[in-house]
């Protein structure tokens, strides 16, 4: 076997880096959002995600079966259990880490460091976990991978001054124990699929595998110590908190990997690949049972880009989930397709515990909808909601996106219209982020729209709500901002600038999200299930905020509970009053 120059090259510098022996590899999962954003206020009400690190517990299932010992630091569920648990005045994230990463490597004595990184948000941290590491044992080989060093492989290897040896690309686990098999036999005609790695300052790639096979992936992960039951109790998993209850313990599960969908501004195809590859369904669910047994979870999150690929198997899925009588609660906060949407479909889906899902809509405009290569239409997105309607267990919430190259006021008014008429329970608004290795990103940056490389954190999007450091940026607005504009009144061929585009969002917001409460009548079960949303949005998700009071009143009304819509009436206005910035938008709104 002939190996090309860069496989030759990155296996020498594999025998250089690596010890002759490797047995034990410990994990780091990072923080999910910079450090200067942390807030403990939030914090305290489970504003930041925590997840379970569904990933790492996958490689380490495969790690342990092919002989190897491995530990997880989760510095994601350290950091939030700290938060809510003491009374931090300035909380240092970093110096609080330095401490749980330094005493990990000195406990386990790992031959090998893996940091992992789902969010671009994590990318300073990774670079400190590396370098503190390296401050540690220097000689020690460090690997990153996951979602944000598989799409900025070279940016993440040069930012990191070093300290990251090597990034194993896109899904990774059976390239890691070929990477490792070879470090332990030094055999020389080892290919380095998915490995990336800077020689003489120059970014070197491997070949790239074809993704696991599907009879791989009937895994269960091992979370080993990790108290998964804990997880929920912290911070966000899922975005339907509010269906499920405080008491309810959370967590994840992934049936299937990849997307059917091409989607110019989604990382999943530079990730999984093209296509979708399903697990058996007895394995998915003998895992789900897994962790109902061990952590006593009773509510999962489907980690899945396209739970419904395959409609006979979702529904298969589904009804296992009855049949073993799991009694769990599900949701699907990642989204699903809308084209893929049929009556038996979410019959089966509600019947096994569905209590959210999500709907990638995105754009109204059939213009925009084709250029980002959406695999639904608007036919599809108003026959989805009607189907969706006739489940009012199922709180349905629609993904929305404005800010794409060209997008015009008229555009964004057609996605306004769409929503409306789709009537789903709720529709959360972003601007567009690109993402490193995907084609609106390259877009972009070829017609001079961005610039290509940089990764500025505080760009990209964390969830519907402004957390830590920009909330309370977004509070000192609000304290003196006094002047609203509804755009929409104006010339809707204008293509809008980034400083109208909180306006839009506002506008947005209200026209899709709240005026239906208002002039749309509504049957008792939704006005509920609206009630215990409005509810999280004021008491939990924003701070300061006369909205969701002003329409809890609304819909207290509609309920006939007079002296409770009064209470909340009043709320509002107690709040309105000393803030320039909400004065104006009710002023417009007439509110």
């Amino acid at each position: 076997m002939t190996l090309s120059k860069s496989n030759t090259l990155i296996n020498k510098k594999i025998i250089d880096f690596f010890p002759e022996k490797v047995e034990k590899i410990l994990f780091f999962n990072p923080p999910s959002i910079p450090g200067e954003y942390y807030n403990v206020d939030l914090a305290s009400r489970g504003r930041y995600f925590c997840y379970p690190p569904y990933g790492l517990g996958v490689l380490v299932a495969h790690l342990k079966k092919n002989g190897y010992q491995s530990e997880i630091c989760d510095l994601n569920f350290e950091v939030l259990m700290s938060l809510q648990n003491n009374n931090h005045g300035d909380f240092n994230v970093i110096d609080f880490l330095r401490p749980i990463i330094i005493n990990n490597i000195k406990d386990f004595q790992p031959d090998v460091i893996g940091i992992t990184s789902m969010f671009t948000m994590s990318h300073t941290f990774i670079l400190e976990i590396a370098k503190t590491s390296k401050e540690v044992n220097s000689s020690i080989p460090i690997l990153a991978g996951g979602v944000h060093p598989s799409n900025a492989p070279e940016m993440v290897l040069k930012e990191s001054d070093r300290n990251i040896d090597f990034i194993m690309t896109k899904e990774s686990e059976l390239a890691l124990i070929d990477l490792l098999g070879f470090v332990n036999s030094n055999k020389n005609d080892f290919s380095p699929f998915q490995i990336s790695t800077l020689i003489d300052d120059q970014y070197v790639c491997g070949d790239v595998s074809p993704p696991p096979s599907e009879n791989s992936l009937n895994i269960k992960p091992d979370f080993l110590r990790l108290p998964i039951g804990q997880y929920s109790s912290l911070g966000e998993v899922g975005a339907y908190f509010f269906m499920r209850g405080a008491e309810s313990k959370a967590s994840t599960s992934l049936s299937n990997r990849g997307c059917r969908a091409r989607c110019t501004f989604c990382s999943v195809e530079n990730f999984n690949g093209k296509g979708v590859r399903g697990r058996t369904i007895d394995s998915v669910i003998d895992e789900i049972e897994m962790q109902v047994n061990d952590y006593g979870i009773n509510h999962i999150m489907w980690l899945d880009d396209d739970l419904f690929f395959d409609r006979e198997r979702a529904i298969n899925l589904f009804n296992e989930i009855v049949k073993r009588n799991l009694n769990i609660t599900w949701d699907a906060s990642n989204g699903v397709i809308a084209s893929a949407i049929t009556d038996e479909l979410i019959h089966a889906s509600a019947d096994s515990g569905c209590i959210g899902m999500h709907v990638g809509v995105e754009s109204g405009s059939p213009e925009i909808l084709r250029s980002i290569r959406k695999p639904s239409g608007v036919k599809h997105y108003i026959r989805a909601g009607g189907i969706l309607n006739k489940y009012p267990q199922i709180f349905t919430k629609g993904f929305l996106m404005v800010g794409f190259p060209s997008e015009t006021l008229g555009q964004i008014k057609q996605t306004i219209d769409l929503a409306v008429e789709m009537d789903l329970d709720w529709y959360t608004i972003s601007n567009l982020a690109p993402l490193p290795s995907t084609d609106i990103y390259d877009e972009m940056v070829r017609d001079g729209i961005i610039d290509d490389g940089i990764t500025n954190t505080s760009k990209v999007n964390y969830g519907s709500s402004q957390t830590g450091k920009q909330q309370d940026i977004e509070d000192s607005q609000k304290s003196v901002k006094s002047e609203f504009s509804d755009h929409f009144e104006g010339d809707l061929e204008v293509v809008p600038d980034a400083d109208m585009l909180d306006d839009i969002w506002f506008n947005m917001d209200y026209k899709i999200n709240y005026e239906p409460l208002m002039s749309k009548k509504m049957a008792d079960e939704k006005l509920i299930k609206m009630k215990k949303f409005l509810l999280d949005i004021g008491n939990r998700i924003t701070r300061d905020n006369p909205t969701p009071f002003y329409f809890l009143g609304v819909v207290e009304e509609k309920l006939s509970n007079f002296d409770t819509a009064k209470d909340y009436y009043d709320r509002a206005n107690e709040i309105k009053m000393n803030s320039e910035y909400w004065k104006s938008r009710f002023q417009v709104l007439g509110l």
